[in-house]
């Protein structure tokens, strides 16, 4: 990368050279963009961008600084997208994207602006909305007063991407951590199921040794119901094409998902069975296997069963106390 002093300002502004506009090889982390489809997306747009700006001829100083300063930019999106940094790649590559809008005509620019206003309508809200509508809706149309209230609308939108995207990432994180807890806990109560909770005892509750907590095979076959119905549920969601409006929606681990519908789906029957077993939910002991199923299916329905059991433990009368350890008895 070489450096070239800008027309009338006689800063040095660096010019990219050859070796930023090299494309990935196959050997560098850049060349596994087809495995990661937000690094693919990334190639892509720097693919696009390039020639545009390359045909670009500004006829002012200033301009001409602009198409360096986005070229320069461009070469440090390539070079974060050989090394995988995809974050860091589409922060310089939306940033050359602003810089180099001057290069549309006025008619692209007009067009632009009105697609910005419905984009910015459907994607952002609270101040980020209120933002983006007082910038494009300016009452002068002109080019110089319009090219820079495009280019806040355009930043703006891209730091709302950049932070929904960062919010899944962590939602992703949260995901992979529930689950393996989950698991630790389904794993702890599938033992102490096998083992029959320790044995006999004096003081061991009935419910341990008959129901879905006293029975390894019941408790088994509501485990596994549980978990066809969370799968069932996945897979519908899966063909819903309309469920998920952004790309970034897509984002999130793959496996820890799927993994974590399977164990919430067994573990909500478990709940769910159990309720039921101890007629909480009046009528449904006839119907527990469709039960289980259901309740690995629907989200709502365990909501509603874990309300029933806050409900009916906060207006269970306590047990009385006896007579020989009351305080009346004592004085």
């Amino acid at each position: 990368m070489t450096t070239t002093t800008a027309p009338g300002t006689g800063t040095p502004t660096p010019v990219p050279t050859a070796a930023a506009d090299r494309r990935p090889d196959p050997g560098r982390p850049g060349a596994r963009a087809r495995e990661v489809p937000r690094l693919g997306r990334l190639v892509t747009a720097i693919g696009r961008l390039r020639p545009e700006v390359q045909d670009w001829a500004p006829a002012t100083d200033d301009l001409r600084c602009r198409r360096a300063r986005a070229g320069l930019l461009i070469g440090l999106a390539q070079e974060c997208a050989d090394d995988g940094r995809v974050d860091d790649g589409w922060a310089y590559l939306n940033a050359a994207d602003r810089v180099s809008l001057a290069r549309l005509d006025d008619d692209d620019l007009r067009v632009l602006a009105g697609s910005l206003r419905l984009e910015c309508a459907a994607k952002l809200t609270g101040w980020r909305a209120a933002a983006a509508v007082t910038s494009l809706d300016g009452a002068d149309d002109t080019r110089a007063a319009l090219l820079p209230r495009v280019a806040a609308a355009r930043e703006l939108l891209d730091d709302d991407a950049q932070n929904t995207y960062l919010r899944l990432r962590l939602l992703g994180r949260r995901v992979a951590t529930a689950t393996t807890l989950l698991a630790l806990v389904l794993a702890v109560l599938t033992a102490l199921v096998l083992t029959g909770w320790g044995g006999p005892g004096p003081d061991r509750p009935v419910f341990l040794d008959r129901g879905v907590l006293g029975e390894p095979g019941w408790y088994a076959q509501v485990c596994l119901l549980g978990a066809l119905g969370a799968m069932l549920s996945a897979a519908i969601t899966a063909m819903d094409h309309g469920s998920a409006p952004r790309v970034y929606e897509l984002s999130t681990p793959l496996l820890a998902t799927a993994v974590a519908r399977v164990l919430v789906g067994s573990a909500a029957a478990v709940v769910t069975v159990m309720a039921a077993e101890v007629e909480l939910l009046p009528g449904m002991t006839d119907w527990l296997p469709v039960l289980a199923v259901i309740s690995g299916f629907s989200e709502r329905l365990v909501r509603r069963v874990v309300a029933t059991l806050s409900e009916a433990a906060e207006h269970t009368s306590p047990p009385p106390v006896p007579p020989s350890t009351s305080v009346t008895a004592r004085t």
